[in-house]
């Protein structure tokens, strides 16, 4: 799972890249991205890119000097979709009376559902076994 820090240092890798494509960054691009840059500075990033990589979010060619040559890898972008998707989840209001209410018609569609299809099986099964013994009967009064 990411943290903020490494999740903006990936976010600002993944737009900075075309897919499948290297890209050098600087360690003042990535410490830029903080309002209040971390106090490790230039280590904070190694680290980070260094977590990013060994979790396979990132492919790295070399990293030296305050340059980092690196690549998102798909894991990254998926990642990244599932962190907006918390995000706009823990932005919206959980429990409202709407969302009761489409609750309940789904149960009462699942009811409705169940009940056509149970009392639909009990018909076929009923007729079936009155036409099996409409025939049988038919048979023994023929031939019997």
């Amino acid at each position: 799972m990411l943290d903020g820090c490494t999740s903006a240092l990936l976010r600002a890798i993944a737009d900075g890249c075309a897919p499948g494509t290297y890209r050098i960054f600087s360690g003042e691009d990535f410490l830029a991205l903080f309002s209040e840059p971390p106090e490790e500075g230039e280590q904070f990033v190694e680290k980070a890119l260094s977590r990013l990589s060994e979790e396979g979010y990132i492919g790295v060619k070399y990293a030296g000097g305050g340059m980092y040559c690196v690549c998102p890898l798909p894991p990254a972008r998926a990642a990244l979709e599932r962190a907006e998707g918390e995000e706009q989840s823990e932005g919206e209001p959980e429990g409202t009376e709407q969302a009761e209410e489409a609750a309940r018609e789904a149960t009462r569609a699942d009811r409705r559902a169940f009940l056509a299809a149970f009392w639909g099986g009990f018909a076929g099964a009923l007729a079936g076994g009155l036409i099996a013994a409409a025939i049988l009967l038919s048979i023994r009064l023929i031939f019997g």
